[in-house]
């Protein structure tokens, strides 16, 4: 089955579906002069905008219970600056503290993975917050700031049955 008429330019580069939604982001545009543009949600009937959306692409998708994370190359969500990265709560738009930044180029998520209470995120940045962290970050989901994990083996997350570190 179709999902609409589909997109009238761009590429989607990811999806995410959470319950009965299914939301697609990437530098995809698509309905009328108030239609969304780089992410969108398909409610079953018919696609509209994420709040107010973000202002470039998204490459990558999570999700965690009604939370939905975006990241890309959008400085903006919702109106509010993000940095490229930010969380979707189902009715508004949150920075994940002051998202990434490059000290040359243009920075950006590429993807992103959700382990434990931690959102790991990858691209071209060299900090996440007012962390240095080269290309590789994580955020805590429960409200703490970025840090970094590439400087020395650092256990990540343990649990019962999971454990797992990073190197540099």
């Amino acid at each position: 089955d179709s999902l609409g008429s589909g997109f009238s330019g761009g590429q989607v580069y990811d999806i995410e579906v959470m319950g009965n939604l299914v939301y697609a982001g990437g530098s995809i545009a698509w309905g009328g002069p108030s239609g969304p543009t780089y992410l969108g949600v398909w409610n079953g009937s018919t696609w509209s905008a994420v709040g107010t959306g973000v202002n470039s692409s998204v490459f990558t998708l999570e999700a965690r219970g009604t939370d939905l994370y975006v990241g890309g190359t959008f400085s903006t969500a919702g109106g509010i600056t993000v940095n490229n990265i930010a969380k979707w709560n189902g009715t508004a738009w949150l920075a994940l503290g002051s998202g990434t930044s490059s000290d040359a180029g243009l920075p950006f998520v590429m993807d992103m993975g959700i382990q434990c209470n931690s959102l790991f995120a990858v691209g071209y940045f060299s900090k996440a917050g007012d962390k240095r962290s080269d290309r590789f970050a994580r955020y805590w989901m429960d409200g703490l700031p970025a840090v970094t994990i590439n400087t020395s083996t650092t256990t990540v997350c343990s649990g019962a049955n999971v454990s797992f570190t990073a190197t540099p």
